[in-house]
């Protein structure tokens, strides 16, 4: 028996070489297409077994080489220096992947890892900037990729407008479309780099959880604010720079983070620019201490106006001129009018009206309303209007009883007066009482001046009525025609009293 067994043991390669071989205990062929068939319900097949050690100290395993690790007590197959060695074989203690239906799904709660056998996660995927792509119906139109430091969540190269959507509870509510540009709310009319749609939608800002800015549409109106409770300011920054606040009582301050009005402007020597078709037209400049509001030099024709009601009102000229009411100048630096019964000028102090410069019915008026208006001229004279029709020159108290009192001389081509009564023409009237000659010498030798005029004492002391004292005068002049008539009189009747001496 012995013999015979090692007979066939000989002859065994050739036999299989010759024929497909069936091995079993029903007597049936081997199926065509196997070259060794092995059927049993009570018998298994051993393949050589070994330890890892022994195993790795195989020369040169053939590819496909299989043995069965007394070690890790699984089934080894050798796939090839190339292709990773010695590969172990699935068996059912490290199986963690099973299918229901078509479903595949992993039994236990460890890690997957995918290019790693270190999965920090759930599922770890490891390799030079690993893409997990996303396809459907065989097109590759997103995908997740780690590329070098960044994370890249996409749509695929060959998705030309797909949009990347994000929401929750199955419902869409951020889109980024294929040109990059965000909506929040809506999926359509990208026409715009960032769109925010809701009803009254708002961005908040929060600061350690705490909510301190936002940005709001509210109804038709856009807010940008802080909340309730920040005192911290809105500012802009441009490059940067802190530029504009905005405090927390709405104070705009540029230049400045402590505002103190509604506007507040810092800056060194600062401009408010006012242009009209990109052309600057109008400023206002604060330079060192003085406060500029002009014309820019581009526009030569243009006036500075103030308009209250409506209505213009007072114009400052391209030429420096200015004019109240109307927009004629007549050449004057000031010109004031307008459409009523009255132009002028008010004088306050105090908030009470002193002084009045007007044009009222076609007349100038210069009127004051204190005790009296004081024109003066330098150092000199001063000439002083007092409120009860008074007039001084030279000096402030006026003599009483005269409407002016000059101190110094007067020069004048004429002098008229009026309202002079009695003029002296009753010195030739009948019944005139003409004082005798005697008893003028007398009254000369006595007072030292003629009847009926001031001495140079009450001239001195109250000065003379020009009008009163010509009547005088005349009075006097009169008088001495009537002296005068007299000695004609007295002369005649000696004449006719002594003889003619008749020529020889």
């Amino acid at each position: 028996m012995r013999k015979l067994a090692i007979l066939y043991a000989l002859f065994l390669p050739l036999f299989l070489e010759a024929q497909n071989v069936a091995i079993n205990n029903d007597g049936s062929q081997a199926d065509n297409t196997a070259l060794l068939d092995i059927k049993s319900t009570s018998k298994g097949i051993l393949v050589p077994r070994m330890t890892t050690a022994e195993r790795n100290a195989i020369n040169s395993p053939a590819l496909g080489l299989t043995v069965f690790d007394m070690t890790t007590y699984s089934y080894w197959i050798f796939r090839g220096d190339v292709n990773g060695g010695w590969s172990e074989l699935q068996h059912t203690y490290n199986n963690y992947w099973e299918s229901d239906g078509v479903n595949l799904y992993n039994k236990y709660n460890g890690n997957v890892g995918i290019g790693t056998n270190m999965p920090a996660s759930k599922l770890t995927i490891n390799g030079i900037n690993p893409v997990f792509a996303i396809m459907n119906n065989g097109l590759s139109n997103s995908f997740i990729q780690a590329d070098g430091i960044n994370m890249k969540i996409s749509t695929g190269y060959d998705n030309p407008t797909g949009k990347l959507a994000l929401g929750t509870k199955g419902n869409d509510y951020m889109f980024i479309d294929h040109l990059g540009r965000v909506s929040i709310g809506t999926s359509s009319n990208f026409d715009a780099e960032f769109k925010f749609n809701g009803t009254s939608p708002r961005f908040a800002f929060l600061h350690n959880e705490v909510q301190k800015g936002f940005m709001r549409l509210n109804g038709d109106d856009f807010k940008m604010g802080t909340y309730p409770g920040n005192s911290g300011n809105i500012v802009f920054s441009p490059k940067g720079v802190d530029k504009v606040w905005i405090d927390e009582i709405g104070q705009v301050g540029i230049g400045t983070n402590s505002p103190g009005t509604v506007l507040t402007v810092n800056a060194v020597n600062p401009v408010i620019q006012l242009r009209n078709g990109d052309v600057d037209k109008g400023f206002l400049q604060l330079v060192n201490d003085d406060m500029r509001i002009g014309m820019n030099v581009a526009n030569s024709n243009g006036r500075l106006i103030v308009r209250t009601d409506a209505t213009d009102r007072v114009w400052f000229h391209n030429n420096g001129k200015v004019s109240m009411g109307t927009t004629v100048t007549n050449g004057a630096q000031l010109s004031i009018g307008n459409n009523f019964a009255t132009a002028g000028i008010n004088f306050f102090n105090d908030n009470t009206n002193t002084f009045n410069i007007s044009s009222h019915g076609g007349n100038a008026w210069v009127e004051t309303y204190t005790d009296q208006l004081i024109l003066r001229s330098g150092t000199g004279a001063s000439l002083y209007l007092k409120n009860n029709g008074q007039a001084t020159i030279g000096l402030v108290s006026p003599a009483n009883g005269y409407r002016l009192t000059v101190l110094g001389k007067i020069m004048c081509a004429d002098i008229s007066t009026s309202g002079t009564y009695n003029w002296p023409d009753y010195v030739f009237g009948n019944g005139y009482n003409l004082r005798p000659l005697t008893d003028l010498r007398k009254f000369i030798d006595e007072n030292k001046h003629l009847p009926n005029i001031p001495s140079a004492a009450e001239v001195e002391k109250d000065g003379i009525q020009l009008g009163d004292m010509s009547k005088r005068l005349v009075e006097k002049v009169e008088e001495l025609t009537l002296y005068i008539f007299q000695l004609k009189d007295e002369i005649d009747s000696l004449k006719k009293q002594i003889p003619v001496k008749q020529p020889l």
